[in-house]
């Protein structure tokens, strides 16, 4: 069988799973939303960053925040950096396999954005040396987007449930081919659950 992720980290909406797990929980709770849903729509190429090296979590927090405040025009870095931290308090974002998934609401926030970090060498995210991470998917959304976060989290889980996004990131030479890839993967996800029809 697939290798499958299998720590869990937990999102005040619901339990954060990866793969068909999580997909299942966001339609049980009447939580994902009707329509077109496009990667493209909340991931920017500025927004997509290839052998980040930082020394530790907390040096990677600042560097998502820095670069996320790019993304988010009413927001600065310390809002996101602390509401990361906030979140991160609550539960812990690493979801297994050396992949976490740190998220945020900001009231200032105008859209729902995702950022993707590919480490250069991974930063522990747990007590001590604890659950290498060295791919992240950061996602903030605002107060109204909550009912739509859960989506966005469930189209995550199954980009890195059901393709091999993680191990392909991890070999992109640039931020750009990084990007390339996780469209890619979302194009073959969607049409593999075509064909599952």
């Amino acid at each position: 069988p697939k290798a499958q992720l299998t720590e869990k980290a937990a999102c005040s909406v619901l339990k954060l799973q990866v793969g068909k797990k999580l997909r299942s929980q966001v339609q049980d709770a009447g939580l994902e939303p009707q329509g077109p849903f496009r990667l493209a729509d909340v991931l920017s190429p500025d927004a997509v960053h290839v052998g980040v090296d930082v020394p530790d979590k907390a040096g990677l927090f600042n560097y998502m925040a820095c670069s996320m405040a790019g993304e988010l025009s009413s927001v600065i870095p310390q809002q996101i950096e602390e509401a990361l931290w906030e979140r991160e308090r609550t539960q812990e974002t690493y979801i297994g396999e050396g992949v976490a998934t740190p998220h945020a609401t900001l009231e200032a926030a105008e859209q729902e954005r995702l950022g993707v970090y590919v480490l250069k060498n991974p930063v522990p995210f747990g007590d001590g040396e604890e659950h290498p991470v060295d791919v992240c998917f950061v996602t903030l959304d605002t107060p109204q987007d909550r009912r739509a976060h859960p989506r966005l989290l469930a189209d995550l889980g199954r980009l890195v449930g059901e393709t091999n996004l993680v191990e392909l990131l991890r070999q992109a030479q640039d931020s750009e081919a990084a990007l390339e890839l996780c469209l890619v993967a979302e194009l073959q996800s969607a049409a593999s659950r075509e064909t599952e029809r």
